[in-house]
Parts: C-alpha cells; structure tokens; sequence
C-alpha cells in the first residue's frame, strides 16, 4: 500500500501514531507527521517506500486503520 497524506502511522519501535501530512519521495522516503489531532510536528526520515523499512537500521513504519481507536496517554 502507498502511503498517503492523512493515514495514521506508527513505528516499529514505539512511537507514534502520527498522521501524514507531507511525504517527500527522492531515491528514500522523509515524512512530516503529527499527533492525530494535528498537534506536533516530527520527522520520519529515510524509509524505502516499497518495504516501509529504515535504510540502515530495522526499524519499520506501520498503517494504522484511519477507523482505528488511538489511545492517548495524558501523562
């Protein structure tokens, strides 16, 4: 599945979810996300976009079901 602005995502080491809001595709994949309110901004960098793998190291990001409950932790 390609990724697309507005899916949720998270990583294979614990972070997130984060919604898309920009992704800029070269020879790898650099994501701009947010919290799924739409606060923060943070950076997914150098992931191949056919494997959703980070270049040089295992970590992966993983679709999130946009229907899916997220839940939050306050503190």
């Amino acid at each position: 599945m390609k990724l697309a602005p507005g899916m949720l995502v998270k990583t294979s080491y614990g972070t997130g979810p984060y919604r898309i809001k920009k992704i800029y595709r070269n020879k790898t994949m650099h994501l701009t996300v947010t919290r799924p309110d739409g606060t923060g901004v943070f950076y997914l960098n150098n992931y191949d976009e056919e494997t959703l793998s980070c270049l040089g190291n295992d970590d992966r990001v993983e679709i999130l079901p946009n229907d899916q409950s997220i839940q939050l932790t306050l503190f």
